[in-house]
């Protein structure tokens, strides 16, 4: 309720049935619909009051009962403001007069601007993949360049239950050709197939190859490329069709 102190009505005692008769509840009549209204049991709200109940203190961020309203508003009504201020988590005072003592009473609770520490945000981590902590790596006996001019064939991972298909490789060059690395985020059995456009290709590894923990650099399968020639005499010569 804190957000609409600043709306609670004051000046109880000069209200006319005309000014609440359309707020009035079923069944209640104006003099027990005032009655709540003085044991606070009820609050009347409104855009413009002609008396604000409440003040608010924006240097302390405090909540108060109004001391003009010692005239107007019945102790026990404003015992119920206190109330509802300290249930919100402001500090209250009240002001109430009884008996010879009209003496302003103050009640103070800790403001929950002060004490309150939200929950560290948790971000939303379904999107994100997973961490790629495996590799796998095989060799071919050639250079990058010459493998993809001379063969032009592809390799890849094939799609696994958790995970898709892998078909990035990285190369880095060795002493007998290239070296071909493809990391994973899953130590699991894959097959290593090798395509032209869409068909596999006879050297597929037929047994399925085992995932390494990445940086192994652990090499198990190598290939070496072959381009048919033709001898005439002492020269070779590249066939143009039939194979």
């Amino acid at each position: 309720m804190a957000y609409e102190f600043s709306q609670v009505e004051g000046d109880i005692s000069s209200l006319s049935e005309r000014d609440v008769s359309s707020i009035i509840p079923d069944g209640v009549s104006f003099s027990q619909f005032k009655e709540k209204l003085d044991s606070g049991e009820y609050v009347l709200l409104t855009d413009a009051p002609k008396q604000s109940a409440m003040v608010h203190d924006s240097v302390n961020k405090i909540w108060s009962v109004a001391p003009s309203t010692n005239t107007t508003l019945s102790p026990q009504a404003q015992s119920a403001l206190s109330a509802r201020a300290n249930q919100s988590g402001n500090v209250a005072t009240g002001a109430s007069g009884s008996g010879s003592a009209n003496d302003s009473s103050q009640a103070a609770t800790t403001n929950i601007e002060d004490t309150y520490v939200p929950e560290p945000v948790k971000p939303d981590r379904s999107d994100v993949p997973p961490a790629l902590k495996y590799e796998y790596c095989f060799e071919i006996a050639a250079s990058d360049d010459t493998f993809r001019k001379a063969v032009g064939c592809t390799f890849q991972l094939a799609k696994t239950e958790q995970e898709g298909m892998i078909g990035q490789w990285q190369t880095k060059p060795t002493e007998h050709g290239t070296k071909y690395t493809a990391y994973a985020a899953f130590d699991e059995p894959k097959k290593l197939v090798a395509k032209i456009s869409a068909d596999t290709m006879g050297v597929s590894v037929p047994d399925h190859v085992v995932m390494k923990p990445e940086g192994s650099a652990v090499v198990r399968e190598a290939f070496i490329p072959v381009t048919p020639s033709i001898q005439l005499g002492e020269r070779l010569g590249l066939p143009t069709e039939g194979y």
